[in-house]
């Protein structure tokens, strides 16, 4: 070592240790609070050691000493030593003695603002606009606090969380019924109802954080909007809430917006047990929702800087939760690839994991916003626009990390610290598993909804209004033109009886008007329009025998007579229904019920003779094609699969299980409500040689998955992203 080193090492630092601190135990370390510039930070047992030990001026021999002494048996170096007292110089912890403190403090406050201007692009996600200080409120509201967070205070909380319980099990069919839909937030009055309660509930919620810091003596910043995603909120800095030593007055201010928002859940609760159907109602069940699950999903997630992250670092006695989290996190991950120094504290893995949890939650939820940002840009057809901002958005999220990336690469080390084999190893291995998930073909299968269906079912409908007075039994073997049903309608009766006597009374007077012709020319005149008169009468004769025609329902086919599964007699008669009735309309109960146009009455067909229907995404239809193979497990036969071939793919929505005549006036079956508007329907043979087809029983349902080809993975998610996060 050369004697100037050694000089420098004997030498008394020009650093002294600021005053205006105030100190505070945390595990381990310390958090020391700064009184000039507002601000928490969270010293490590060896940086507080060195703050304390700089109130007289050693050198950096004698703290080497002290620290190899205190923190036996590890050791600190020269370098190292001088790489600490940067950090807590850039801190503003320690300040020069070679001028006086203000002007260090002024030229490190504006070396700050300087650099909180050039990166201020990166916070375009997250930022605060300041209204000012609430104090001036909050002071005569003391005796309210002192109140609302004492004892009595808690067990009157308590008595409503009860009360608000007991309302809405008194009503739960009611209030599932009354629950908010995601489809109302389109609709202009619910809309506003929602935003009346989200600003009640908010304001509530800052009000109470500062009501609590104000019963505990902490002083309240500022409060204002911060806009997080771009979407306003209110915020109320109660960070002084740090120099707190009681771990649960800490927490007390971090819950009490939970605390209020959950109160306020249960009395809403209450009202809206109380109130009658309409606006107040409306109103008291939004804010309920939205105060107990908005409180429970946001507010208390840890990974985010919420009330639940403060409150897991209190209860953890860990301040800088995030910022240790991820340090954490990126020494676990980078430790295969980097020796790390033998001097720093060994990291925790649970810190770890919650470092890489939020991190991950970050990621998930940045996603989420650039692809709301992409979707909507694209319905408004400002793809251009849409595309810059997401640029924007990415640069700024990928700068702090690369920033941090620089110093680290920047910053003093021992040569040998990085391990080159497995660096190039493991960068090697990502290469060829990102090579394998973009280009490699991967087997890809479909899932669908599947059912058992009958081969060319022919479905029996009313074709005509009437009562039901005949009907063949289920189970019936029929050949092509048998009769099923009989119904009569007196009007067709009547209709058929009058059309006859016309047509008698038009070929009476023919008969007349011709024995009459040779002696009268008045008859021979009028003889032409009568014998049209009785085609006329005819033509309407022939339509009624049709329409009486129609009252008998006959096979179109042969086959067997089952029930349809689309038939509901509450629906199509009438008369009130009768619950002791039969479901199948040719039962013996249901004769002499009138029944509608178009009501399913049975199916003619051969049961032994079945098919599979799958029922696909129309966004994923056009990647199906007959040959196919498709693998169906039915619950009605269970643990065991059936192997099928798709036979036909419907260009359009097309049930060929429920396909039947349709008639004269369009009327036909229903759609069961898991056939969706965007379903497309594939028809699937199921292969030869399978004894146990017998055992398929029409209208089993189960799940059937498609081989559909191959394709890679990264392909693979990016459909599945497009059509299941797409923006109508």
């Amino acid at each position: 070592m050369s004697t100037a080193s050694l000089a420098v090492e004997h030498r008394p630092l020009p650093f002294r240790c600021r005053a205006g601190l105030n100190w505070r135990a945390s595990g381990a370390g310390r958090i020391v609070s700064d009184t000039v510039t507002g601000r928490h930070h969270e010293l490590s047992a060896d940086e507080a050691a060195l703050l304390e030990w700089l109130t007289d001026r050693p050198s950096l021999r004698i703290l080497a000493q002290r620290y190899n002494q205190r923190f036996a048996p590890r050791r600190i170096e020269t370098a190292q030593l001088q790489l600490l007292l940067a950090r807590l110089h850039e801190a503003g912890l320690i300040e020069s003695t070679a001028r006086g403190p203000t002007d260090s403090l002024w030229r490190r406050r504006q070396e700050q603002r300087s650099r909180e201007r050039r990166w201020a692009w990166t916070r375009l996600l997250a930022f605060r606009v300041p209204m000012g200080r609430p104090a001036w409120c909050l002071e005569p509201l003391r005796p309210v606090a002192d109140c609302l967070f004492s004892r009595l205070g808690l067990l009157i909380a308590i008595g409503c969380w009860i009360a608000g319980a007991m309302a809405i099990t008194g009503a739960p069919a009611r209030f599932v019924q009354e629950l908010p839909r995601l489809a109302w937030l389109g609709q202009p009055d619910m809309a506003v109802t929602l935003l009346i309660a989200l600003a009640l509930i908010k304001t509530l919620h800052e009000v109470a954080h500062g009501l609590a810091a104000t019963r505990f003596d902490v002083r309240v910043r500022e409060a204002g909007v911060l806009f997080l995603f771009f979407t306003p909120c209110l915020y109320c800095d109660v960070s002084d809430a740090w120099r707190l030593a009681d771990r649960r007055a800490r927490m007390m201010i971090g819950a009490a917006g939970v605390l209020a928002e959950i109160t306020l859940a249960a009395l809403a609760a209450i009202v809206w047990r109380f109130a009658e159907p309409g606006l107040l109602s409306v109103l008291a069940m939004n804010t309920m929702v939205l105060a107990s699950l908005g409180t429970l999903l946001v507010n208390l997630n840890p990974l985010v800087r919420f009330d639940g992250y403060y409150l897991l670092s209190d209860a953890t006695e860990t301040a800088n939760l995030a910022e240790r989290g991820r340090r954490a996190a990126t020494r676990l991950l980078t430790r295969p690839f980097y020796r790390a120094d033998t001097n720093e504290p060994p990291e925790s893995r649970a810190l770890a994991c919650y470092g890489l949890a939020s991190q991950a939650y970050l990621a998930v939820m940045l996603g989420g916003f650039l692809w709301l940002v992409i979707s909507v840009s694209r319905t408004w057809h400002l793809e251009a626009l849409g595309w810059m901002l997401v640029g924007v958005i990415g640069a700024s999220v990928l700068a702090g990390p690369l920033r941090r990336l620089t110093t680290l690469l920047a910053a003093p080390r021992k040569p040998g610290r990085f391990r080159t084999g497995r660096l190039f190893f493991g960068a090697t291995l990502a290469a060829l598993l990102i090579g394998v998930f973009v280009a490699v073909p991967c087997p890809r299968r479909i899932d669908a909804k599947a059912i058992v269906a009958l081969v060319e079912p022919a479905t029996i409908c009313v074709t005509h209004a009437g009562r039901l007075i005949e009907t063949t039994p289920l189970g019936s073997h029929l050949v092509r033109g048998d009769v099923i049903a009989r119904l009569e309608n007196p009007a067709t009766a009547q209709l058929v009886a009058s059309a006859r006597a016309e047509l008698k009374a038009r070929q009476e007077e023919v008969r007349l008007l011709e024995s009459l012709r040779e002696s009268d020319p008045l008859a021979a005149a009028q003889l032409p329009t009568a014998k049209a008169a009785i085609a006329s009468a005819r033509g309407l004769l022939d339509e009624a025998l049709a329409d009486s025609e129609r009252l008998t329902l006959r096979a179109p086919r042969a086959g067997i007579v089952m029930a349809s599964p689309l038939n509901e007699p509450s629906a199509s008669l009438t008369s009130e229904a009768r619950p002791d009735l039969d479901p199948s309309l040719l039962s013996p109960e249901h004769r002499g019920r009138w029944l509608e146009l178009g009501t399913p009455l049975c199916v003619v067909a051969d049961p032994n003779e079945v098919e599979i229907e799958l029922f696909i995404d129309e966004r994923v239809a056009t990647d199906l094609a007959p040959g196919q193979r498709v693998r169906v497990a039915l619950d009605q036969r269970e643990g065991r699969f059936a192997i099928a071939c798709i036979t036909q793919i419907a260009s359009h929505y097309d049930s060929l299980l429920f396909r039947g005549e349709k008639d004269r006036a369009g009327s036909g079956p229903q759609r069961q409500p898991w056939e969706q508007s965007s379903t497309r329907v594939a028809r699937a043979t199921l292969t030869a040689d399978q004894a146990d087809q017998a055992s398929m029983h029409w209208g089993g349902l189960g799940r059937a998955r498609i081989e559909a080809g191959t394709e890679p993975l990264a392909s693979q998610l990016l459909g599945w992203l497009r059509r299941n996060f797409s923006v109508r």
